[in-house]
């Protein structure tokens, strides 16, 4: 799953829509120095919500720890990804550039397709710099799988990238139409 990312709590909103016999397979891929700045946190990201944890960046000394090395080991282990491509949290209802390392996992990875969600209002119910959940409402928005044949990194970005803001644009009308009625 590729999804638009406003808050801490899109991966275990996610993960509630995984059907059950997946939910040892599927991890939300989140970034090693916050979640694991300590022991405990790692060891609670990993136990409660199944986070894999990567490096940021590329160590070049160390190509075990290249994220997307990490992450292709888990895709070609028949295991599945939650992925969110802007790198980190954004303002609610705002999706900001992907980055480049979906395209170039998913290069590596074209037999596995990509499922586009769009991720309404969990932005407002826990926002950035808020470590209390507010009430609200929330939705998940899937789109159809993406298959790729040979694209070009960025061509896989774009794809991606344009997939969710159509999910996006198809809540916004929805919402605004639902405001007229």
């Amino acid at each position: 799953m590729v999804a638009n990312h406003n808050s801490h709590a899109d991966g275990v909103t996610l993960m509630t829509s995984v059907p059950v016999d997946r939910l040892a397979i599927t991890y939300p891929v989140a970034a090693e120095d916050y979640f694991g700045k300590s022991k405990l946190s790692a060891f609670l990201s990993w136990f409660l919500i199944n986070l894999l944890l990567i490096p940021r960046k590329r160590d070049d000394k160390n190509p075990n720890r290249d994220p997307i090395f990490i992450l292709d080991s888990y895709l070609k282990n028949g295991k599945s990804l939650i992925f969110f491509p802007e790198g980190s949290r954004g303002k609610a209802g705002k999706i900001q550039v992907f980055k480049k390392g979906l395209g170039h996992l998913m290069k590596e990875n074209m037999n596995i397709p990509i499922i586009p969600v769009y991720l309404e209002g969990i932005g407002r119910v826990l926002p950035k710099g808020n470590k209390i959940m507010l009430p609200g409402i929330t939705k998940i928005y899937f789109g159809n799988p993406i298959f790729l044949e040979n694209e070009s990194v960025e061509e896989i970005v774009e794809k991606a990238e344009n997939a969710v803001h159509d999910l996006k644009n198809r809540c916004d009308n929805n919402n605004s139409s639902n405001l007229r009625e």
